[in-house]
């Protein structure tokens, strides 16, 4: 009978996980589509090119600490010992995303990126509230938190774009409904003002909180090199217009993937605890689960692609399985 309630609990909280995720990742579909339908493939294309940018600086410096803070059943890293990584590590993307752009003499491309880069940086901070939520397994207020952001921006975004057809207008609105969840919501739901109550920086932690996430934040990086690299080269070779139909095309893989992730997130804590209890039966019992949640979901994307999308996409979405079964 434990066996089962245990069961069930894992099964309910990936459903959460799941429907957040499905959520963010409809989010940016629609994002995608209402660019296409209120503006043009270049717009697309101008922000498809500055989020190429912006998201490996961004993943690298934040060096996957989410990882870290879910697998650390010991509690040796405080909540304000990850927020304040992330306030270090989102003025270094600054300059260094600043840097490249400034490089590029394209003031509107310019003005594009620092949006995105400040929607990215309050999502940045989010992934922190978002990680403590899920290690102390409050599945459905993460899921809360992700379906409104996600809702909220969409809405924003189509509301401002019918109203006045400007796309930065647009834009910023939609940056500020994230940021505003954030505000809001998710440092309510964390009690940040608790965690920094008496909090005083040992930058012997930081740093070895920095040591240890290097690894992963290498492997983060080649993760999201391995979807971008793609866009330089259209971009540089092609033109911009191209890039925002191939950006529009390759999206099937970022669902797919925000899917697996969603699974893999939901047992992360639970897999450090049995590990270091070495139940490692356990653990094999976990990851079989794992993985008829992820077939379930690939067979469910490709129903939904098939039903709204059509052949194309279903043939599309067969290739991202494979190459990712190859890689």
């Amino acid at each position: 009978m434990g066996i089962n309630m245990k069961f069930f609990k894992n099964i309910k909280n990936s459903f959460w996980v799941i429907l957040a995720n499905g959520a963010y990742s409809l989010s940016q579909f629609l994002l995608i589509s209402l660019m296409t339908k209120f503006f043009n493939l270049e717009i697309l294309g101008i922000y498809s090119s500055a989020t190429a940018l912006i998201i490996p600086i961004i993943t690298f410096i934040g060096l996957n600490s989410r990882a870290i803070q879910l697998t650390d059943v010991e509690n040796k890293y405080k909540l304000a010992d990850f927020f304040i990584l992330k306030v270090i590590g989102s003025i270094i993307t600054i300059i260094i995303v600043g840097g490249i752009t400034l490089l590029k003499d394209n003031s509107y491309l310019l003005l594009i990126t620092a949006i995105l880069l400040i929607r990215r940086i309050s999502e940045f901070f989010s992934e922190t509230a978002h990680s403590k939520l899920i290690k102390e397994g409050q599945f459905r207020t993460y899921a809360i938190s992700l379906i409104m952001s996600g809702t909220l921006s969409i809405f924003v975004f189509f509301l401002v774009a019918f109203l006045t057809n400007n796309f930065i207008l647009s834009l910023i609105s939609y940056s500020i409904s994230w940021i505003a969840v954030f505000l809001f919501y998710d440092i309510k739901k964390v009690s940040l003002k608790e965690a920094f109550a008496g909090y005083q920086i040992n930058w012997n932690t930081l740093s070895n909180l920095v040591v240890t996430s290097l690894p992963l934040a290498f492997v983060a990086l080649v993760n999201t090199l391995y979807n971008n690299i793609p866009k330089y080269f259209v971009e540089y070779h092609i033109g911009i217009e191209a890039l925002g139909v191939f950006s529009a095309i390759t999206y099937v893989s970022l669902v797919g993937n925000l899917f697996i992730a969603a699974i893999t997130l939901t047992f992360s804590t639970k897999i450090s605890l049995i590990n270091k209890k070495g139940q490692y039966n356990k653990i094999v019992k976990i990851i079989i689960i794992q993985e008829v949640l992820v077939i379930i979901s690939c067979i469910f994307l490709y129903i939904v692609y098939f039903i709204l999308l059509g052949k194309l996409y279903c043939q599309l979405y067969l290739v991202v399985i494979l190459t990712n079964i190859l890689m």
